[in-house]
């Protein structure tokens, strides 16, 4: 594991609890207080994104603290503002908003967890900040690909803090196997029905980056990368347990909840066509299941990803990869300089895809040990789907 910090691929309504004592109700006061602050300085801003996810959380949670709001009519209307938002660079640090949040004090945490669910709603007024930025930095990512924005939902993101929690508190880390990642023990005093459904569906580390910087480490592997670019996501949860004393923190996004099914095939690249994308590597940070089981990590350049939806049937027929420090690019075919994950022959047996090619090309060469300078990548792929060929191509650059 070493500095490195191993994430694994694994591919919710809960009302708030009205105390009747001062109290809690006092409490209660506070985090109504600091949402409606909060949900101002959103509007002074002309922020819809950060609009949507204070909206979100006072609907699921604190509906009947704004029953004048008319909630559900306005989250309707900011989902089409998003929907038409161009740029999705993030220029607000929330600074505003987290020293508001400051003034709230958060319920410790139960040693038997019997407040388990109280301590978590406090979490998602805190972790606002957190939320915004890295909605931000998905939808940027979506939309290099010409994807839709995803919309931030409380629901399901109490499920992500819940699941987040449950690892923080079983002691997981980067060094745990997947399998212990992906469900909750029913009988463990941590364990909730939404916890459980979010480990079944999301993206799941411990990491010592935090959100939303970890998203840019997803995005440079190849099974983390998938989740995040799916078309058929439309709603996501974001979830990560910062009160825990470890470094590594916990981080669970879940984009497979909040799905709906295609209408027509649509083939999604990352990097999509004439892209330019920033890193010339595979992701810093290990990812478990390593996508190539006999080469390291560290030897391997930024993966390019095909991802075909609703083509059934399909065959790839051929695939060619072209790279170089021109645009006059080399066909490297079939050397041994990059490694090739198709439906058919996945690089990890174990990590079968049945519907994504993923070309990893290697950043060293073997025999001398010197860096390839790759900034001009070509991918032809020809394939067939339900007995019909076709072909796609796209270009692309990587600044080193």
């Amino acid at each position: 594991m070493g500095q490195a910090t191993k994430s694994v691929l694994i591919f919710s309504l809960v009302a708030f609890n009205i105390y009747p004592d001062n109290k809690q109700d006092n409490k209660k006061k506070e985090i109504t207080s600091v949402l409606n602050k909060s949900l101002e300085y959103a509007e002074k801003k002309k922020d819809p994104i950060l609009q949507q996810i204070i909206l979100s959380i006072i609907d699921s949670n604190y509906k009947d603290s704004f029953k004048d709001l008319n909630t559900q009519s306005r989250l309707e209307s900011l989902k089409n503002e998003i929907m038409n938002i161009k740029n999705f660079d993030c220029r607000d640090s929330y600074d505003s908003i987290t020293s508001q949040i400051k003034k709230i004090k958060i319920p410790k945490l139960e040693k038997n967890g019997a407040n388990l669910k109280e301590h978590c709603d406090y979490l998602l007024v805190k972790y606002i900040p957190i939320f915004a930025k890295t909605l931000y930095r998905i939808n940027q990512i979506r939309s290099e690909t010409g994807l839709k924005p995803v919309i931030f939902s409380a629901s399901i993101s109490k499920g992500s803090i819940y699941h987040s929690l449950y690892l923080d508190k079983k002691g997981f880390d980067s060094s745990t196997p997947p399998k212990d990642l992906i469900t909750e023990n029913t009988k463990d005093k941590f364990y909730t029905d939404e916890g459980n459904k979010a480990a079944m569906n999301s993206d799941i580390a411990s990491s010592k980056v935090m959100l939303p910087d970890v998203i840019d480490k997803w995005i440079a592997t190849f099974y983390h990368r998938l989740p995040l670019i799916n078309p058929a996501s439309l709603e996501v949860g974001i979830g990560t347990y910062l009160e825990s004393s470890a470094e590594e923190k916990p981080v669970c996004i879940n984009t497979k909840t909040g799905t709906t099914i295609l209408a027509s095939p649509q083939i999604v690249t990352y990097p999509s066509n004439k892209q330019k994308i920033i890193l010339d590597r595979f992701s810093d940070e290990d990812e478990t299941p390593t996508p190539v089981p006999d080469c390291s990590q560290r030897l391997l350049s930024f993966p390019v990803t095909l991802t075909f939806h609703n083509y059934p049937n399909l065959k790839i027929k051929r695939v060619r990869f072209f790279y170089g420090a021109s645009e006059d690019t080399i066909d490297i075919g079939t050397d041994s300089q990059h490694y090739l994950h198709t439906p058919d022959k996945p690089l990890n047996p174990e990590m079968s895809i049945d519907n994504t090619i993923c070309i990893l090309p290697k950043r060293f060469d073997s025999s001398t040990g010197s860096k390839y300078v790759k900034l001009y990548g070509r991918v032809f792929v020809e394939f067939e789907s339900d007995g019909k060929e076709s072909k796609i191509e796209i270009t692309y650059e990587a600044k080193q």
